[in-house]
């Protein structure tokens, strides 16, 4: 039978179904990121991309959980135990912690593919290359691109000096 049966049978409404099916699903999620959490620090700062093409974004659903679930934080804890809201600060609590975890992979990702394109850019000007030989960019001159490596870099220190302290970094 289905769910909805058994809801209505118990004298349960289906809005109440569907707080206590939204609860379920941040705790699962806040497990489920505790889990996801040991798999990104053990990636190296380029696989991003790779692995959530692979898994369908399954290492972004963490993150849609705990924005939905901030945004009806008060009507998902409303009526629970003392017990209950514990775990669900904690499963919170996870779900913010794999967050911060994942915005600084992302960002390592994204900087390292900004400095492969700047490669890409400069190795187009080698003239030993057979595609390369009869063409000439003005806008892939050194001349052109050091501002740009130099803002990547300047990027990259910038990171490393705000993250340096922190405990997965």
């Amino acid at each position: 039978m289905s769910l909805l049966y058994e809801a209505f049978r118990k004298g349960t409404g289906p809005m109440t179904v569907y707080k206590n099916y939204k609860r379920a699903h941040f705790l699962s999620a806040g497990a489920q990121a505790a889990v996801m959490q040991r798999d990104l620090v053990q990636w190296n700062l380029t696989q991003m991309r790779e692995h959530n093409i692979e898994t369908s974004g399954a290492y972004l659903e963490p993150l849609l959980a705990l924005r939905k679930g901030m945004g009806s934080w008060n009507s998902m804890v409303s009526g629970m135990s003392a017990e209950e809201v514990a775990d669900m600060e904690a499963a919170k609590g996870n779900l913010e912690h794999y967050q911060t975890i994942y915005e600084i992979f992302e960002y390592c990702e994204e900087l390292n593919h900004t400095m492969n394109i700047l490669q890409t850019r400069m190795a187009g000007l080698n003239p030993t290359l057979a595609m390369n030989m009869y063409r000439a960019s003005s806008a892939s001159s050194v001349e052109k691109l050091w501002p740009e490596f130099e803002k990547c870099l300047e990027a990259y220190y910038v990171f490393y000096d705000d993250f340096e302290g922190h405990a997965e970094w």
